[in-house]
């Protein structure tokens, strides 16, 4: 895999969605004959690889990612790999190094999986049993339960398949495309909403590599969410409490909601935005600031 900002951009989402299973590089193979690009071992494999949480788990998991359209030769030197791995899992005196042994001590065979953005030609067969699945965009050797491939065109998979995670990773055509991707994966309730809420929280920090209009919506999801959380609690006690006054708790409760976002990503302009009372006023602030400290 060469580096270019879009492998760069899914090694960093990789290391935010699993980055504390990873392999050290010991694991490589001779440098004449291939390097492995992304190794995790995983006890369990995290929520955010919907669909493929049961197939990575309790192994040793190769990542290929690769931007440019895939030949049929990509996927079987994506092979060569998992194959090596599976012989240094069963071969005696394989080496001491940790990693090794983690390697002899999973419960089941090393899988590699390629995330591709579009395929050159038509992948059935370029390695022994690869064929297509019953989810569009994915493919697969027979058997994974004893190793083999996996391969994810990114440009076809769907997230009601249980892929939206993969869908975001892959490169998007347009700015826009991207940013529909992420909110599909932000939509994703199978998730927890700590897990989409650590992840907004990452994209609004520059933690991850992202796009313009990406921040720009999960600004807006962020935004949209405390408002309608906060003006709904305002109008609720009102009603409760029996007063006429609801619409002004729930303009005080939005207030509060605005200010909590700006602690959030702007707490540099917090004490500035506490003296502003005009709710629409507060709101024009806080989005500019945000803006600011985000450098968008």
């Amino acid at each position: 895999m060469s580096s270019t900002p879009h492998e760069d951009r899914f090694t960093a989402l990789m290391q935010f969605a699993a980055g504390n299973c990873e392999v050290s590089q010991e694991l490589s193979m001779s440098r004449k004959v291939r390097k492995l690009d992304l190794v995790y071992h995983f006890h369990e494999a995290p929520l955010w690889f919907g669909a493929l949480v049961p197939t990575c788990s309790e192994r040793i998991v190769i990542f290929e990612h690769e931007s440019s359209p895939v030949a049929r030769h990509v996927l079987a030197s994506a092979l060569v790999g998992q194959t090596w791995l599976a012989w240094k899992r069963i071969q005696p005196r394989a080496g001491r190094a940790e990693a090794f042994q983690r390697l002899r001590e999973t419960a089941r065979p090393p899988l590699v999986i390629v995330v591709a953005d579009s395929l050159r030609e038509d992948a059935a067969h370029a390695v022994p049993t690869l064929g297509p699945m019953d989810a569009p965009g994915v493919w697969s050797t027979a058997d994974c339960e004893h190793g083999g491939l996996v391969l994810l065109e990114t440009s076809a998979l769907r997230a009601e398949d249980g892929y939206a995670f993969w869908s975001w990773a892959g490169r998007a055509r347009t700015p826009e495309q991207a940013s529909e991707r992420l909110q599909r994966l932000l939509d994703d309730r199978t998730l927890p909403t700590l897990f989409r809420e650590q992840l907004m929280e990452a994209l609004m920090d520059n933690q991850i590599p992202h796009t313009d209009t990406e921040k720009e919506s999960v600004y807006h999801r962020l935004r949209r969410e405390l408002l309608e959380e906060g003006l709904q609690k305002g109008r609720q006690e009102g009603r409760q409490e029996g007063r006429k006054e609801g619409r002004q708790e729930g303009r005080q409760e939005g207030r509060a909601a605005l200010l909590a976002l700006a602690a959030r990503l702007a707490p540099n302009r917090l004490a500035q935005l506490r003296g502003i009372e005009d709710l629409e006023a507060l709101e024009h602030a806080v989005e500019a600031a945000i803006r600011e400290s985000s450098g968008r």
